[in-house]
Formats: structure tokens, sequence, C-alpha cells
């Protein structure tokens, strides 16, 4: 028989440490003894984005509520590369989708960044953190990457980092299938990837990105990507790019 538990992780908001006692919200105990149909003395693993993997004990059940208590560290915070994201809100569901693959896939930080032809500027937090929760529930790991508030694309420029790498996804490379900076860059590990938004950037805006010092124009090959595929491609090349400069 297969053991419920034995493949649930559950994320728990509070910071973890062996012995914790945990108060479960409404939500999580439906899940746990509703749909899960868990009973008390099972266990399940539990992560709270920041400071590793632990297992838990199921000590208190009830229709809408129920305690855990935190019994052992399985397994230690894994950061993943210090790498950001900056994309342009798209369309409501797609832009679960470029935070749900970015979270898997992972990352630092994410970054909303409002341009000239972004379509949503009702950027939607509480829901896409959420999103990332449950993404870092599925995928295996341990970290769960800041969201920060959306910001206009002139002034994230501004204020960008002087030490921080950004790499600017330029569709204008597109046809130049024989460049493609992201296996020139430097060994930086402080570096981050902006994604423009449906119809790319502005020529204004192109112009802005390419007058800072730290931007490094890179291709994603020969054909023009829709902008989520173009986040999830753009990380993968990135990631694939400092496993292999180590």
């Amino acid at each position: 028989m297969i053991d419920r538990a034995s493949r649930l992780r559950l994320f728990i908001k509070e910071e973890l440490y062996i012995g914790l006692d945990i108060d479960l919200s409404v939500e999580q105990a439906k899940y746990l003894f509703k749909v899960m149909r868990l009973n008390v003395g099972q266990t399940i693993n539990i992560i709270d984005g920041n400071t590793g993997e632990y297992r838990a004990k199921i000590t208190i059940k009830g229709t809408r509520s129920g305690k855990l208590l935190v019994k052992e560290k399985i397994s230690e915070l894994i950061k993943p590369p210090n790498l950001w994201l900056l994309f342009s809100p798209l369309r409501k569901n797609r832009t679960e989708w470029v935070v749900e693959k970015a979270t898997e896939l992972g990352v630092r930080r994410m970054i909303p960044v409002i341009t000239a032809r972004t379509v949503n500027v009702n950027v939607r937090i509480q829901r896409l953190k959420m999103i990332m929760i449950e993404a870092l529930e599925q995928c295996g790991g341990t970290f769960l990457p800041t969201l920060a508030e959306p910001i206009s694309i002139v002034d994230c420029l501004n204020f960008w980092p002087s030490d921080r790498t950004l790499n600017f996804c330029d569709e204008s490379l597109s046809a130049k299938t024989d460049v493609n900076n992201f296996f020139k860059r430097q060994r930086n590990k402080e570096s981050a990837i902006l994604i423009g938004p449906e119809g790319g950037f502005t020529e204004t805006e192109v112009q802005l990105i390419k007058q800072k010092k730290n931007v490094v124009s890179v291709s994603l090959g020969p054909r023009i990507l829709r902008a989520d595929t173009a986040a999830v491609a753009a990380i993968s090349i990135w990631q694939n790019v400092d496993k292999n400069s180590e």
C-alpha cells in the first residue's frame, strides 16, 4: 500500500527548527486530513523556503485545525545560483506560468518590470506568491525566491546595482545564429535576465537598456520566442553556462 505522506511536502510560513509545534491553518488541515486522509502519528516533509527541509509528525487532527511537531532536519537549504529574473507581466495565466517555472528552475529573485507595452499592470503579488509556494512544494526545492513589487523599466535601470550583470534578451540578435553572449559572459555570480513584454521593448527603452555599463545583449537563438517561453529558455541556458563555467 502506498503511503500517502511519503511524497508530501508542505510549506510552513514560520521559520522551522527541531521541536517546533506548528498550528495548521484551516486550508492545510483540510488538505492533510480530508484530501490526503492522513492521521495522527503519520509524518510529512515540511519546508519554509529559508532553512531547509524537515520531517514533522502529526500530533493533533481536527476538522478545521491540527498540529505538527518538527522531529528532524533531513536536508539543508540549497540556494540556486545568484540569478534574478526581470520580466514584463503578461496576461494573467501566462504570468503565473512564468513565476511557477522560474521557481521550479531556481532563481533568487523575480522582479515584474512595467514597460510601455506591458499588457498587464495589475500584478496580483499575493496570488503569485501562492503559485511560487505550490511550485516549491512540488519541485523538491528548499529555497523560495523573493518576489518584488512591480517597478517601471526606467526606475529599474536607474537603481540597478553596479555589481550585477544584466543579460538583456535582445530580439534584434535572433537572425545572428552565431552570436550568443550567454556563452561568453564573465564569471560573475551576480547576474540577472531581462525579458521584454509581448510586442517587445520600444526603441527608446532599448537604448536606455543598452546605455547601462553592466548590460550584455544576448541571443536566445534564431527564432523570436514568446515572452513566457523566452523566460524559461533564458534561465535554462544561463544555468547550463553557469554550471559549465565552474
